[in-house]
């Protein structure tokens, strides 16, 4: 009775098994616009350029059709056909369908070596006529040698017109390439020599004229040119290709399109080869590799973000230099808006969600300070708001371009003297005056940032930048109440200390900003709930963090906003 029992278990989770099989089969079967595994980049190409090809010559086919037809008013049966494959071809490869770079190359193979045969047969063809009629007279004779030559120079000038055609759209290797173009330039001759009537009328076209040696040779050199250009044309273009993807190519980094760029270098989204992650490479740009001084600056700055771990720093990932010399470093690919982007969109913000992000800044500068390193170019531009881990409103600190040790010597290759060094608009007095500020110089920057979050603008708002830097070195910060911007007093007062000209009279350090930011008596307060109500309220498209690492960019004529919000290396006379 047992046993009988364990036999139809065993028939019943057989059954079972079989149908969950059966109906994963269905649920696995795509449809014939799906595929399974996407094309690679060397499929995608290969299938742009045959179907370039074919689409060039079904153009160049219908017209000369369509030519025959004006002056014969006889339409050959091997055109329709050739006609009909190419556009079948074309539309195949038009197709969703995933189609190997076997298959592909076998497609580009039927289309030329093809087009080839149809040559080699309307050739016979004409052939055929001609050595099947007689001439009774001088004239007839002369213009059968006339349509003979016509038949001939026009099955060289298309093979001709194919061999370019194959050299300049299709992706091949140069023996290959010479392979494909050999094959090319023969099946019309053995299409010709292995029939009779058309091996007839050659040697009946050669009896009777003498000139019949050097259009054969003139023939055979115009293939011999055209194969050589189709061959030559082909490995360039494949070395071409193939720096182009070694240019595109960073170590384990995969180029896929470039975000943004600065006057230090050139930012680009890449992928990450084996893990597949999306990552930002910033490469030096090639008109600064060779100077000594930006690269100095470009080593500074990623050995500077790399040492600092907090998660209110942007992270690197890698550093390196590509085979032509030129300096790249990769970092984390991030979400959302810097505080510049946010306040010109969107007006100042509510005082509680300032302090949530004036407080995550000032955690990045606590381990900066702690390393002794200082930022000098904390701005709006520089902190950036990303949605990180289904959470909004993380800040990011970006762009160390100009870090530098509290304790370092001054080096003459990377500073100037008089130099002053900063965005004019958020630079602390000592930056203002040419001297190396310590961690309170980061500290009135943000207070600057804080000013300019809570009122929509910077403390002082001038269009020259050199009244700006004497500005901030000369004149003490305009109060809220001055500039017309309600603020709570103990807000204000944070802010205001920050900005003070003496770093005496400022927070001593970030844990002295953080406790006061912590002792404010805000009535609401922000967090991660209310910052991703806000995000998702407000519908906002983030932008990519790299395209907005603008910072050092170009700017255009005539925008002063832009011009002041840049790092500028200024070395005024006096």
């Amino acid at each position: 009775m047992k046993s009988d029992r364990r036999l139809w278990s065993k028939i019943r989770n057989s059954v079972s098994e079989f149908i969950n099989y059966r109906d994963s089969l269905r649920r696995i079967r795509f449809s014939d616009s799906e595929t399974f595994v996407s094309e690679t980049a060397d499929q995608v190409l290969v299938r742009q350029r045959i179907r370039a090809a074919a689409l060039v010559l079904l153009m160049a086919k219908v017209a000369f059709t369509i030519r025959q037809l004006v002056l014969t008013g006889l339409p050959i049966p091997l055109d329709g056909v050739t006609i009909g494959g190419l556009l079948t071809v074309t539309y195949w490869l038009y197709s969703p369908r995933n189609i190997s770079i076997l298959g592909l190359r076998a497609v580009e193979a039927a289309i030329f070596l093809g087009m080839s045969l149809q040559l080699g047969l309307q050739l016979h063809a004409n052939l055929r006529v001609l050595s099947s009629t007689d001439y009774v007279s001088p004239a007839q004779a002369t213009a059968a040698s006339v349509a003979f030559v016509v038949a001939v120079k026009d099955q060289i000038i298309a093979t001709f017109g194919m061999m370019m055609i194959y050299g300049m759209l299709i992706p091949n290797r140069a023996r290959r390439a010479a392979l494909m173009v050999f094959l090319m330039a023969i099946t019309p001759g053995v299409v010709i020599f292995a029939n009779r009537t058309s091996v007839q009328a050659i040697e009946n076209f050669r009896n009777q004229n003498v000139i019949a040696v050097g259009l054969f040779s003139g023939n055979l050199l115009a293939l011999c040119v055209g194969a050589g250009c189709a061959i030559y044309g082909t490995a360039i273009m494949n070395r071409w290709r193939n720096r182009a993807l070694e240019a595109e190519q960073l170590g384990q980094y995969r180029l896929r399109e470039k975000l943004g760029s600065g006057g230090m270098g050139d930012v680009y989204l890449a992928e990450h080869r084996l893990l597949k992650r999306l990552c930002a490479v910033k490469l030096i740009r090639a008109d600064m590799s060779e100077d000594p001084v930006m690269v100095s600056r470009f080593e500074r700055e990623v050995r500077a973000t790399a040492a600092l771990t907090h998660w209110n720093t942007v992270q690197v990932f890698d550093y390196g230099q590509t085979a032509e010399g030129t300096f790249f470093y990769v970092m984390e690919h991030l979400h959302g808006k810097n505080l510049r982007q946010l306040v010109l969109e969107f007006g100042p913000m509510c005082e509680a969600r300032v302090v949530f992000v004036i407080r995550q800044v000032a955690e990045a500068l606590r381990e900066a300070a702690a390393r002794n390193l200082v930022h000098r170019d904390i701005k709006p531009s520089n902190v950036f708001l990303a949605e990180i881990g289904s959470r909004f409103d993380v800040v990011k600190l970006l762009d160390f371009g100009l870090v530098r040790p509290i304790s370092a010597v001054k080096d003459p290759e990377l500073s100037a003297a008089n130099a002053v060094k900063g965005s004019p608009r958020y630079m602390c007095p000592e930056q203002a005056q040419g001297q190396a500020p310590d961690s309170r110089g980061d500290l009135y920057s943000l207070g600057a940032t804080a000013y300019f979050l809570l009122s929509g603008h910077p403390p002082f708002d001038l269009e020259s930048p050199l009244e700006l830097v004497i500005a901030h070195a000369t004149k003490p910060a305009p109060t809220f109440a001055e500039a017309g911007v309600v603020v709570s007093p103990e807000l204000a007062a944070i802010v205001m200390k920050c900005l003070q000209k003496l770093p005496a009279d400022r927070f001593q350090s970030p844990d002295e900003l953080i406790a006061a930011l912590d002792a404010l008596p805000i009535p609401e307060t922000w967090n991660w709930g209310k910052a991703e109500h806000w995000w998702r309220q407000n519908k906002i498209q983030s932008n990519s963090v790299n395209s907005t690492l603008d910072s050092e960019g170009p700017t255009q004529p005539g925008n002063v906003d832009a011009a002041l919000e840049e790092t500028i290396i200024a070395a005024p006379d006096s």
